[in-house]
């Protein structure tokens, strides 16, 4: 087998092609080749649940909810320029990661906890919005992406196709519904993106439970 070079490998990780189902002699491949190399980037993930965004700290590598992740939260009516700030806030405590700090067993490249730790996310948000119940909370959950190379800021829409999961599915090909602004813009400038890019967002499956709602009706 080829030896990946360390571009190769970081190619792989940002485009999903190295996760779970990937063979354990890549990965071993990967990481033997290991050098110091960070992300040029920052990232964050934006949920909006009716009235109430959602800030968390994200990095390109990580394919699960991080516990020691920067959460902020905001009402849906701040300013733009205080919801750009936010956002600003988020992507400077994006972890910049290194290979080697993915995960120490060579065939797994993903944290053995990850499940606990999307639970204690779920619950952190439970409690923070007054949720009753996880249904209540991801019902309606409109979900953005946001990353930043140090020239533009790209936020991606997305669409929520069902309860507990977001895709691209109704959205443009090629990113075309993609908001890209500079990296330089103002507070104010990427509040208002942020906005346009959850007006671009699909709730798919809130239209399934509308029409699920209206067929029963008719019976």
């Amino acid at each position: 087998m080829t030896v990946p070079t360390l571009r190769q490998i970081v190619e792989a990780f940002e485009r999903g092609l190295i996760r779970r189902n990937t063979t354990t002699e890549y990965k071993r491949l990967a990481l033997e080749n290991w050098t110091p190399y960070k992300l040029n980037k920052k990232e964050a993930v934006v949920k909006l649940n009716k009235d109430i965004f959602t800030f968390s700290s994200y990095s390109v590598f990580q394919t699960y909810i991080d516990p020691d992740c920067m959460v902020l939260y905001c009402n849906n009516d701040v300013s733009d320029d205080i919801l750009g700030g936010l956002l600003i806030d988020v992507l400077d405590h994006s972890p910049t990661v290194t290979l080697r700090s993915l995960q120490p067993e060579a065939d797994s490249l993903q944290r053995p906890d990850m499940d606990k730790f999307y639970e204690q996310w779920v619950a952190k948000h439970l409690e923070v919005h007054g949720y009753k119940n996880r249904k209540a909370f991801f019902t309606n959950l409109l979900h953005c992406s946001v990353t930043d190379d140090g020239e533009k800021t790209i936020i991606c829409p997305s669409n929520h196709y069902v309860l507990e999961g977001w895709n691209n599915d109704g959205l443009a090909a090629g990113g075309v519904d993609n908001i890209v602004i500079p990296s330089t813009s103002k507070k104010e400038e990427l509040g208002r993106a942020l906005r346009l890019a959850f007006a671009k967002c699909i709730d798919g499956y809130a239209e399934k439970q509308r029409l699920a709602a209206e067929k029963k009706q008719k019976k």
